[in-house]
């Protein structure tokens, strides 16, 4: 289990989406960080899916996924994770879980991360949300 520092968009990224969502990443690890959560892996790729973050708290382990949008955008980032979004993070955590062979408990969460005017992120904390 690692504790690496929180990983922000590449410097010379252009896209201002990857740079929202690296930001969005870091307050997130931040907040679970708070709650008593240590990091195990950041952006785990698993074939073209991936995880966000995967977080650990005694033996419960949390597979995150991050939404990010700006405030003034009219669609709540919780609301992206339907349909085809919601089966690929299903089959990332299954990936995951067969790859892994993690004992534990494991679960699917959503961080909705809303940035606000002056780049500030409220954050909406969805756990367990997924399941089969």
């Amino acid at each position: 289990m690692s504790d690496l520092p929180p990983r922000s968009a590449h410097p010379h990224s252009r896209d201002p989406r990857h740079r929202l969502g690296a930001r969005a990443e870091d307050a997130a690890l931040e907040d679970y960080r708070r709650r008593g959560f240590a990091l195990v892996e950041r952006n785990v790729r698993l074939g073209r899916l991936e995880i966000d973050l995967v977080v650990r708290r005694g033996t419960a382990i949390a597979l995150v996924e991050v939404r990010s949008r700006k405030a003034t955008n009219a669609v709540h980032p919780a609301l992206t994770v339907q349909g085809r979004k919601a089966d690929r993070m299903r089959r990332a955590a299954r990936a995951w879980l067969a790859s892994r062979g993690t004992p534990g408990t494991i679960r699917i969460d959503v961080v909705a991360a809303t940035e606000g005017a002056l780049g500030e992120f409220e954050l909406e904390v969805y756990e367990n949300v997924l399941s089969d």
